[in-house]
């Protein structure tokens, strides 16, 4: 049987290749993974020296002027609203004051007391038309002007505002009325605990007034005008304010009723001409 003779190897066909000059797509050798060209750029010796160069040194590049401005304008832009106003704004400079003004404002002071022109009553104000009142017991207009007269005397010698008639008045009776309103719910209040506690419990008694509060002396005051009150004359100048006029007063005099110990009824009611 005989050998075939040696023929040679031959390779298949390989494919065609393109030309990628003739093509607009890019050539394939391009197409370099992202990770790859970050080891690339890693490894070129430029950027190698840069890095070492600012990791040794530490130091910031030198500013220019231009940086400088560039800073600035980002920093005011972050800046709120409000505080570019107060960064922009200057203290204003103290008001000056004349020496005249601080003279009268240390009088003003050193004087002390209330001022001309307030409406409010104070303790000692009070306490001295309380004074002034239970002094001349008015009843009348007359007597009103009299206590007017020498609370307002007063109330210039210490710096105190002077009052009107109407309103010395109106004060003394608010003060009355206060004493009333109090004493009549402390009666309220009084009673009410009374009637509510248990046999048991300690006898609650009364509270001594103090004859220096202002509400206890209204009260004796007006005690005392109404005593001289009752004491006065009919015709009396202080309680009329003037003299009394009869208008059916005839020539032969005036009518007189003569009150007796008689039981007769019409006897005690007989007129009697003078």
């Amino acid at each position: 049987m005989g050998r075939e003779p040696h023929t040679p190897y031959i390779p298949p066909p390989s494919p065609p290749t393109l030309d990628h000059a003739d093509d607009d797509l890019p050539d394939p050798s391009s197409f370099v993974s992202s990770k790859a060209q970050g080891k690339q750029r890693a490894k070129t010796p430029d950027q190698v020296l840069d890095g070492a160069h600012s990791k040794e040194s530490g130091k910031k590049h030198a500013r220019t002027p231009d940086d400088a401005d560039n800073e600035a304008v980002s920093t005011s832009a972050k800046k709120p609203r409000a505080a570019r106003s107060k960064a922009v704004s200057k203290p204003k400079a103290p008001a000056k004051v004349e020496p005249k003004v601080k003279a009268e404002l240390k009088s003003a002071a050193a004087k002390g007391g209330r001022q001309t022109g307030s409406r409010n009553f104070g303790a000692k104000e009070t306490f001295e038309l309380l004074e002034r009142v239970a002094e001349r017991l008015p009843i009348g207009g007359s007597g009103w002007k009299m206590v007017t007269a020498k609370y307002n005397r007063w109330a210039s010698q210490n710096n105190y505002a002077e009052r009107e008639a109407k309103s010395l008045k109106g004060k003394f009776e608010t003060v009355r009325q206060l004493f009333h309103f109090y004493s009549a719910l402390f009666l309220i209040i009084y009673f009410y605990i009374k009637l509510v506690r248990t046999a048991k419990s300690k006898p609650t008694g009364v509270a001594n007034r103090d004859p220096t509060h202002p509400l206890c002396i209204a009260l004796s005051v007006e005690e005392s005008i109404e005593e001289k009150a009752r004491t006065l004359t009919i015709n009396d100048a202080e309680f009329n304010e003037g003299e009394l006029k009869g208008e059916d007063s005839d020539e032969e005099g005036d009518e007189v009723i003569e009150i007796t110990d008689d039981d007769d009824p019409d006897a005690a009611k007989k007129p009697k001409h003078g």
